[in-house]
């Protein structure tokens, strides 16, 4: 009887614990800091590493200068083209204020 008991008593405490390590690593991934980044040392010291090491170009800041830029204008196309600028014409604010009218308030 005695080597029943320890057995299920062991096998309760290895499902304990392993409960216990679900939610040690729940609770840092929910409350931990996320934004930590690994650190990046400067070990580039040969011609061939350097060669490697992935750092922006002059080339390649003006591709993303000109992609802001188009980005850019895009939008104030956009803007244009749906005149987001113009205020709400009359009869769109009467309809919206017909509607708030007629709505029954949310309980």
């Amino acid at each position: 009887m005695k080597v029943i008991f320890l057995q299920i008593n062991l096998r309760l405490n290895q499902i304990f614990k392993a409960i216990l390590v679900v939610f040690a690593v729940l609770f840092m991934q929910c409350f931990g800091d996320i934004n930590v980044l690994p650190a990046q040392a400067d070990t580039a010291k040969t011609p061939e590493a350097k060669y490697y090491n992935a750092q922006p170009t002059e080339k390649d800041k003006q591709l993303v200068d000109n992609a802001k830029n188009n980005l850019k204008d895009i939008g104030e196309n956009v803007r244009e083209k749906l005149n987001l600028d113009e205020p709400l014409p009359e009869s769109t604010k009467e309809f919206l204020d017909s509607i708030k009218e007629k709505a029954e308030p949310i309980k």
